[in-house]
């Protein structure tokens, strides 16, 4: 017999395709094939023995477990969790090995890692590029005698799994940059330099990133040049890759495809980015074959159909049980774990709901308190009663806070005392917090100027002279308000949402070819001011891309980089034929304005204009004109009590905040039909409503202008229940 000798890694690929098949056939002739299995690991590693803490870690794997089972039916038996002491080297991979040795060839495998990444010295020859194996560190990591879990040892053990069946997701980065004095932290350690643990390492494959994407779907944190970042998201603390996964997942209908999964991840990184005030975020890496894409997540073998609505019997949203309580009060078992507050509101439909139609619940739950892992709520309307089976799930996410978290990193005494006092003065609600406290802006001052970062610390967000203290803290207030008006747009978003939007900024490339990305970038886009007399180009002027799956009438307003709000569409300057009311069609992509060429179809143009910096864009949907022209009348209002005083003053940014949390409370009473009043700062305590009271230098023309919260009555609509949605793109504009 004449043997053929093949490179060693195509000879890996060639027996484990053989032994899967051989496997199939062996198990089919064998036995009848029983029901498919859904099996988990999920690995958390939040309190390393030697290494830097991660609090994210633990409560990533608790929420992954949450949607797991009430959402996608992994059976709890079937979802094993290992964190802390629980996650050392050899408790990894036993149950690694463990997991795939007890999975059928039909069975559904989901692995998720939350902890530290790193690397170590290649010996193989698998890493062409740096010559370093990617590694996972285990709870006892970089101790005495115990090396890292490298990706060729992962590879050895997932090349035996029978099914094809599998998601691999890790939260963890392989390069990074040291944080210091913020809450914000990498889950990155340096490379291990005891190559000696390494060297004699018996197992000889390629990398588990690129074995594993040809075979099976792979999610990872950060791409192998960025850094997976651990930090307080709603005043919980997660990795916020993981995060934005467990919240797309929430939304996303069970049999969607894994690219609207994987849109979704992006949408909630992207409010993460600017909360973060981050002019980029680490890019979540998606790897798989394109047909698996275009598959659900976890796909749904012989998944039965509801009666009579032609949808999965699997429930389109993550909900939580009901406990009643008696005395008109709730209890919301595992609320807690999505970072409610007091504020958010719950709809609560019957026992056995799948759907969650808006509009369709039978009551509604203002959450109180958060108790442990669970939530509090009062029922609304009074005298509402719920059954003990009930189901509940996040209406509308509480208003944001009314202060302002800043810290001082490396700043002197006397300049951090000049700079707190100035700043109080110009800006009520400013809070001074400590190291690995949650911050939205770091302070630093170097020389003769101060630089403001982002809230993880590692991006500079802006630098000022300190020649005059005055001129500072005017330029700080107006840049620390701007937080309080973008986080408060944000928040205008709806859980129960049916609708799904696509948007994104349409740029040219250096020949003029017309440029649309195929999925929303974490990048910033950057524009540039247009001068007089300037031609007209996507550097200088926006233009967007957006397409809904369902007949909508959009909105769209844009936060500049001083706090100013301006409705940018609908406006008064496009012609009658231009999407009137703002009406698109279901499934039509749309460019907004349809051309930058003079004399467009749209009648007008948007151009980058002064201040420079950051602007915000959000982007509603609506599928009822009177709820979208309910949201632009609120808008105008918001912007016609920023008019009456100088723009971009911290007290008067500070009003347009409170407009948008007005905006938020008559959505809630609309979608309600009026059953919930969420007053403009729903449950304040004294000290949080002493910070929003204006200043005694207040105008008087500020405190007199138009209300915040209209006069309209609730719509009485016809029909399905109206339904909104809102999405976001920022763009960096330099002079």
């Amino acid at each position: 017999m004449k043997i053929i000798r093949l490179p060693f890694v195509l000879t890996l690929f060639v027996i484990t395709l053989s032994e899967f098949s051989l496997c199939s056939i062996v198990w089919a002739k064998a036995e009848p094939l029983g029901p498919p299995v859904r099996r988990a690991l999920l690995i958390g590693i939040g309190k390393y023995d030697v290494l830097p803490h991660l609090p994210g870690s633990k409560n990533d794997v608790a929420v992954v477990q949450q949607v797991l089972t009430q959402k996608f039916g992994f059976s709890p038996q079937h979802v094993q969790v290992l964190t802390d002491a629980a996650a050392t080297r050899d408790g990894i991979l036993t149950a690694l090995r463990e997991l795939v040795s007890s999975s059928g060839p039909h069975d559904v495998l989901y692995v998720h890692y939350s902890g530290h990444g790193s690397q170590v010295q290649d010996f193989n020859g698998d890493e062409t590029d740096d010559q370093l194996d990617e590694t996972i560190v285990p709870v006892n990591g970089r101790t005495e005698g115990i090396p890292d879990i490298t990706d060729d040892e992962l590879d050895e053990i997932f090349s035996t799994l029978k099914t094809p069946h599998a998601v691999f997701v890790f939260d963890s980065c392989h390069s990074g940059t040291v944080t210091r004095g913020v809450a914000v932290r990498t889950r990155f350690v340096p490379p291990d330099t005891r190559v000696g643990l390494y060297r004699n390492a018996r197992v000889r494959t390629r990398g588990v990133v690129p074995l594993l994407s040809q075979r099976y779907l792979l999610l990872t944190g950060a791409a192998s040049n960025q850094q997976a970042l651990d930090g307080p998201v709603n005043g919980t603390f997660h990795g916020f890759f993981t995060y934005s996964l467990f919240r797309s997942l929430m939304t996303t209908a069970p049999e969607a495809p894994v690219r609207e999964v994987y849109r979704g991840i992006q949408h909630e990184l992207g409010k993460i980015k600017s909360y973060l005030k981050r002019r980029s975020m680490p890019e979540p890496q998606l790897e798989g074959r394109s047909s698996r894409l275009d598959q659900p997540l976890f796909p749904l073998p012989g998944a039965s159909k509801t009666a009579g609505t032609g949808s999965s019997s699997r429930p389109r949203l993550l909900w939580h049980a009901v406990k009643p309580m008696g005395q008109g009060e709730v209890r919301i078992v595992e609320g807690g774990e999505m970072g409610t507050r007091p504020g958010s509101v719950w709809a609560l439909y019957p026992p056995g709901e799948t759907r969650f139609v808006p509009g369709e619940a039978q009551a509604y739950g203002l959450t109180l308190s958060r108790q442990g892992r669970d939530v509090l709520a009062r029922l609304e309307p009074k005298g509402a009663v719920v059954g003990d089976q009930a189901r509940a799930v996040l209406f509308a996410p509480a208003a944001g806070s009314s202060t302002l978290r800043v810290q001082f990193r490396e700043v002197s005494s006397n300049q951090r005392a000049a700079i707190e006092e100035a700043l109080n003065r110009k800006l009520r609600g400013v809070v001074v917090v400590g190291p690995d406290e949650e911050t939205e802006y770091v302070i630093d001052a170097t020389g003769d100027q101060v630089e403001v970062l982002s809230g993880d610390g590692l991006e500079e967000v802006a630098a000022f002279p300190v020649a005059n203290t005055g001129d500072l803290a005017d330029d700080l207030a107006s840049l620390l308000a701007r937080s309080l008006t973008v986080n408060e747009l944000l928040r205008l978003e709806n859980p129960l949402s049916q609708i799904n939007v696509v948007a994104s900024v349409v740029q040219a490339s250096k020949r003029g070819v017309v440029v649309v990305a195929d999925r929303p970038t974490l990048e910033d886009p950057t524009g540039h001011i247009r001068k007089r007399g300037e031609p007209r180009t996507s550097v200088n002027s926006l233009q967007l891309r957006i397409q809904a799956d369902a007949d909508c009438y959009l909105t769209i307003v844009d936060v500049d980089a001083e706090g100013g709000v301006n409705v940018l569409f609908p406006n008064d300057y496009q012609k009658l034929t231009f999407y009137p009311d703002g009406f698109i069609q279901k499934g039509v992509a749309v460019m907004i304005p349809d051309s930058l060429a003079s004399n467009n179809q749209a009648g007008f143009h948007w151009d980058f204009a002064e201040p420079p910096g950051t602007d915000t864009i959000r982007i509603f949907a609506t599928t009822d004109l009177q709820m979208a022209q309910m949201i632009r009348e609120q808008i105008k209002n918001v912007t016609a009590n920023m008019m009456v005083a100088t723009r971009g003053s911290g007290q008067v940014v500070q009003m347009a905040a409170k407009g948008f949390r007005a905006l938020r409370a008559e959505l809630v009473r609309t979608m309600t039909r009026g059953i919930v009043t969420v007053p403009d700062e729903a449950l304040v305590s004294p000290s949080m409503e002493q910070t929003e009271r204006l200043t005694e230098e207040d105008p008087p023309a500020v405190s007199n202008a138009m209300p915040f919260v209209s006069s309209m009555a609730p719509q009485s609509f016809e029909g399905p229940a109206p339904d909104w949605t809102a999405v976001s793109v920022t763009v960096r504009i330099e002079p």
